[in-house]
């Protein structure tokens, strides 16, 4: 038998729920950035949106000190389109496209290991971006005299 160095983690707790919540419980958010925004009228004689589809992505990638996240969320607004339709790939039937990118950096005490930084990206960072997504988009639409649009409620399932 062979022994074990006491700071060594065994393989099936180093990803439990708990250790996860250990890590989000103690990260602190030190700043955030809009990193751009891009906004394009591809169609400037359509004026009214009758569908939107909303495409959001998070990510973390390590710094110097610490990590940082960003969220992209990017809106098509669509003219006439069939209801058959799921996803628009053809820029054909689009208005305008608005794509937002936020970024945070943020500390914590505990080095984070590959799943948890893929994780936090996909969930808390998003969490913690969507407030500003919102109200960037809001205004941005109503800067550019289109009717506002909110985005619902993030939620993480």
């Amino acid at each position: 038998m062979t022994a074990k160095n006491r700071f060594q983690v065994e393989p099936a707790k180093r990803y439990s729920r708990k250790a996860y919540a250990e890590f989000v419980h103690q990260v602190e958010l030190e700043e955030i950035w809009l990193e751009s925004l891009e906004l394009a009228r591809p169609r400037q004689d359509a004026s009214d949106q009758t569908r939107v589809v909303v495409a959001i992505e998070g990510r973390t990638e390590r710094s110097l000190v610490g990590f940082d996240g960003f969220t992209r969320l990017s809106a098509k607004f669509l003219t006439e389109v069939p209801d058959e339709v799921d996803s628009i790939d053809d820029d054909a039937q689009v208005a305008m496209k608005i794509e937002i990118v936020f970024g945070a950096r943020y500390g914590s005490n505990i080095t984070p290991t590959e799943r948890f930084l893929k994780q936090f990206g996909e969930t808390s960072v998003q969490l913690a971006h969507w407030p500003y997504l919102r109200e960037t988009l809001q205004s941005t639409l109503m800067r550019a005299g289109w009717p506002p649009f909110t985005l619902p409620v993030f939620t993480v399932s």
